[in-house]
């Protein structure tokens, strides 16, 4: 029986591979080995995307970063045709390796390690800025900074529970925590007709701050920023789900103007 297909679309390394630094093989993050058990794992080339197969039933874009006009309007075109879209974008990843360079170890914490998917979240009604972090004072974890040093609350490392999590959606239903760091947030815009499902919430005492390279090297400031909260609750990014009526034009339409060469 042949199996589903999903497409995946990353900056990270997502597969198996030789790693440079290490000089050791490098696995594949446990997330994909154990959706090759189910599925057929098709990684896309980013630089290389013009259309999404037409077997590809799922598309998952993990921190895409720069995408080009052509890979946002053949994304548009499967989301149009009823494909189903994941979006994994931060405005933090640690896990992003760009700027690395063994000879200048300053080069990777000035990179930018932010994603976005600016054309298309505006032409969708969502709204998401890849240089604000979320804080949120109620939920901050403690976590040592100088070893040696009694630990301290970062603002910006956080630790949700099931209070905090979606109860009635499969993705977070069973879930008793998670912890995230540096995460963005999400909301919908003023006119969007979309529905946003909140997966994960902050609390009521948070604030929004410019993100940094790291989050270890501003704790200070973002503690500070963190004291002047907002009333309003965020929806961590890439932990909540946009949900669209089903498209009623034809797939040759888009939400995005057809790329010229």
């Amino acid at each position: 029986m042949k199996k589903p297909v999903v497409g995946v679309i990353s900056s990270l390394p997502m597969g198996a591979g030789f790693d440079p630094q290490t000089r050791q093989v490098r696995q594949p993050p446990a997330i994909v080995s154990q959706l090759e058990q189910l599925f057929e794992v098709r990684q896309l080339t980013p630089a290389a995307v013009k259309t999404i197969d037409k077997d590809i039933g799922v598309l998952a874009l993990v921190h895409p970063k720069n995408l080009s006009d052509d890979a946002q309007y053949a994304i548009d075109q499967f989301v149009l045709r009823g494909g189903h879209l994941l979006v994994f974008v931060d405005p933090l990843a640690e896990s992003d390796e760009a700027g690395a360079d063994p000879q200048n170890p300053q080069a990777a914490m000035m990179a930018d390690k932010s994603s976005d998917l600016q054309r298309l979240f505006k032409a969708w009604g969502v709204e998401y800025d890849a240089k604000k972090v979320v804080l949120d004072v109620q939920h901050a974890l403690q976590i040592s900074l100088v070893q040696g040093a009694p630990p301290v609350r970062h603002a910006a490392i956080l630790g949700f529970t099931k209070r905090d999590l979606n109860p009635t959606d499969i993705t977070t239903a069973t879930l008793q925590s998670i912890n995230v760091s540096s995460a963005g947030y999400f909301q919908l815009a003023k006119d969007a007709k979309n529905k946003l499902t909140p997966l994960i919430q902050t609390s009521a005492d948070r604030a929004n701050f410019w993100s940094a390279t790291s989050p270890t090297a501003t704790s200070r400031s973002w503690s500070r920023a963190a004291s002047k909260a907002s009333s309003r609750r965020h929806f961590p990014n890439a932990r909540a789900k946009v949900m669209s009526p089903k498209p009623k034009v034809a797939a040759k339409s888009s939400s995005l103007p057809i790329p010229t060469c």
